[in-house]
């Protein structure tokens, strides 16, 4: 996972000193100075391809990028938190979860995640819900 990341960071490094490389940006300061939001023929992306099925694919590839991350992020956890609960079973007597608990029985989680971890992602899910 932290390998990931980092080659993840890696390319985005990599693709901003190639992109201000392209239109003359020799500084940090340069590109700061251009501002957030503000509109300048230099910050327009010129890679537009002519025909239309890979102008979709580049416009959804961010989309396609983060969804991944999330699935990866939400099957990781998955896993990592199972693996935990099953450790307690060797180690102490835990009820098991059920959908409907009764008596000492607990409930389950939604979607497999506990609610500390599920609350992180549930924003960006909300985001990528609107996004499509």
């Amino acid at each position: 996972m932290l390998y990931r990341c980092i080659s993840f960071i890696a390319t985005g490094g990599a693709l901003l000193g190639s992109g201000m490389n392209k239109v003359g940006i020799d500084t940090i300061k340069q590109a700061w100075d251009l501002g957030f939001g503000k509109i300048s023929p230099i910050s327009i992306v010129d890679v537009a391809p002519t025909k239309l099925f890979p102008a979709v694919l580049l416009a959804n590839l961010p989309q396609a990028i983060l969804s991944f991350l999330y699935l990866t992020y939400n099957g990781l956890y998955s896993c990592m938190l199972g693996a935990h609960e099953w450790t307690h079973f060797a180690h102490s007597r835990i009820y098991l979860r059920v959908t409907n608990p009764s008596a000492n029985q607990r409930s389950t989680y939604y979607l497999q995640l506990p609610y500390s971890y599920a609350i992180v992602s549930t924003p960006y899910a909300t985001e990528q819900d609107k996004w499509i």
